[in-house]
Formats: structure tokens, sequence, C-alpha cells
């Protein structure tokens, strides 16, 4: 089914399409354009995303041009803005992403692609844009879960696996619980489905034990990339077991893993794999159903039987930190 843009896009589009070859707003004395919202990630092949160019300033914007620089073949701009942008006035800009992404999976140097506005020659916003693929590197991370639901007016969502394992190994909790936490597939406090709830298991953890040198604390803690919204994610973010005669399949396996967007399905099965797991155990944010007050869940994203039990506060693994992305 061929996509639509959004109608009001449409109702202004001017006759202009740039087609591509990677923000926000600045000044040239009293001229000042903004974009909203100021940078874009599209998914490929995914649906187009619409952002708002406007005149902040005082003074017309004469001479208005646009030119897209980098974005990917097949990657198409089109927009509503006049060769005049009165003060407060604003024009729409809708991408339509194609089949290739602006950088290849797991390129640690990937740069967006930018387009340009510049008024009778002199440059005044430049607009970051990304398309965006499973194991590109965007926001801090590999991206293993796209989300390309969110609204027009903004960025696709997701989430990104951290470009490294924290340094050391590290304990899954600085001290046994009273009760367990980061739970299984049933629903916790705090209604967290533990087996698909990194974020909201996390919170619970640290809740319980406060800060810390453990895996969930220094998830919490962590500020790579410039963000600080990490966590620690669950064994069905991590993967699924390829042991499929394993007893209680908790994840599913690889044809029908529990979370299609997961590590171990986007980022290892790629061909080249990207992000750098080795077999070594991570800690997930899940524990043992047997006894949780105990044990938590590892897993090797690489092994054929992936998932392993910890004590807790005397096994050390290894642990990779996951954050969303932001729409």
């Amino acid at each position: 089914m061929p996509q639509t843009f959004h109608p009001i896009a449409f109702a202004l589009l001017a006759t202009t399409v740039l087609n591509g070859c990677g923000g926000g707003g600045d000044e040239v004395g009293a001229l000042s354009l903004t974009f909203t919202p100021p940078t874009i990630g599209l998914a490929v092949s995914g649906s187009p995303r619409l952002t708002i160019l406007s005149n902040t300033g005082a003074l017309p914007i004469e001479q208005l041009t646009l030119t897209a620089e980098g974005l990917p073949a097949g990657t198409t701009l089109l927009h509503s803005c006049p060769d005049r942008l009165e003060p407060r006035a604003s024009c729409e800009l809708v991408l339509q992403p194609g089949d290739q992404p602006s950088a290849a999976p797991g390129d640690t140097a990937a740069r967006p692609a930018t387009v340009r506005v510049s008024s009778a020659g002199a440059p005044l916003a430049a607009l970051p844009v990304s398309v965006i693929t499973h194991g590109s590197v965007h926001q801090g991370g590999y991206v293993f879960a796209i989300d390309d639901s969110t609204p027009i007016g903004g960025s696709i969502g997701g989430k990104v696996a951290g470009l490294t394992d924290l340094p050391g190994q590290h304990n899954w909790s600085p001290a046994l619980g009273v009760v367990g936490v980061g739970g299984l597939d049933v629903a916790g406090p705090n209604s967290c489905d533990g087996a698909t709830d990194g974020a909201c298991n996390t919170a619970r953890i640290v809740a319980l034990h406060g800060s810390g040198t453990y895996a969930a604390a220094l998830c919490t803690d962590s500020t790579e990339g410039g963000h600080s919204d990490w966590y620690l994610p669950t064994l069905c973010e991590l993967g699924y077991n390829l042991n499929t005669t394993a007893p209680g399949n908790f994840c599913g396996t690889q044809q029908q893993p529990r979370l299609a967007n997961n590590i171990r399905s986007n980022l290892i099965d790629l061909q080249p794999p990207v992000g750098n797991f080795d077999a070594n155990l991570r800690w997930s944010s899940n524990e043992r159903a047997g006894d949780p007050d105990v044990w938590a869940l590892a897993s090797s994203t690489v092994l054929q039987d992936p998932f392993a039990g910890g004590h807790k506060v005397i096994a050390e693994r290894l642990v990779r930190c996951v954050r969303p992305l932001t729409p």
C-alpha cells in the first residue's frame, strides 16, 4: 500500500523535490529560523516524517533556498517553503525515506545528512536527518528496536544497546533482597512486565537497593553518549533461546522470539554481526523464578544455550545497558 503524506503538508506542498545525497536554528543579524523538531530520524522504507521551519526573527527571510546534503539514495524531501518567509510564518518539510540507511549498520563514525536553509546564499539553519535501520548507530548506541508508529511530527522510536559493555564485571545487586524485584513474566509491583520491560525492572531494583556499583545502578548512572536514561535489559530484550528443547523456553526461538525487537535478532544475527558481543554472560534485569531472592539470570548473546543463573552478590557478569530512542 503506497505511503501517504500528512494532509496539511500536501495542501501546502510546493513543487520542489530534492533528492539526496548531514541542527536547529541559527541567526544572522535579525534573521532567525528554527526547525521543530530540530532533528529527524526515519526508518528505512518507513513512514514519511514532518518538520516545521519557522521564521522566529523580526524581519522577512528573502530568497529562501533549501538544499539537501548526504541524504541516502531514494530518500526525498518535499517542502512548502516560499521564496520569502514573513516573520512568525512557517512552512512544512516532509521527508520520505527510501530503502537505504544513512550509514552502514555498525558504522560508529556515521554522520547524519543535512537539510540546509539559506537566505541569498547566507546559511541560516540546518536540520540533521538520519535514515535508520537495525544496527545503525544513533543516539548513543546500536539500534536494535524500531518503532515507526510515533507521530509524524517527530522521529521514530525504538531502543539502542550501548556501544560497549561497561568496564569490568559486576554483581547483580549489592545485597540479597527480602523479596524478588525484577520478576519474570509475571506482572509485579508498579505493573512491570518483567519479561519485556527492562526500564521498569531497573527502576524497581534501584529503588530497593539504592545507588552502588552493581549492574542496574551502573546503567541508571550511565551517561554514555550524553544520555542519562540507560537501563538493564531483560532476557527477552537481549535475545531468544537457540536451544529449542530447553525447558521453560522463556524468550522464544529464533523463528518466534518473545520480543521481535531484541539484540540477538537484530544485531547479532546481522551479516556481519553488529555490536561487538562475545560469548561472555551479561546480566539481565530478571531473576530466577524458583529462587528470586538469591539468583538472577544472565544471557550469552552468541552461545547455543544462552541463559544461565548467577548468585546476585557473588557472581560477576558483564553489563550492556539499553536506552529508548527519543522521538
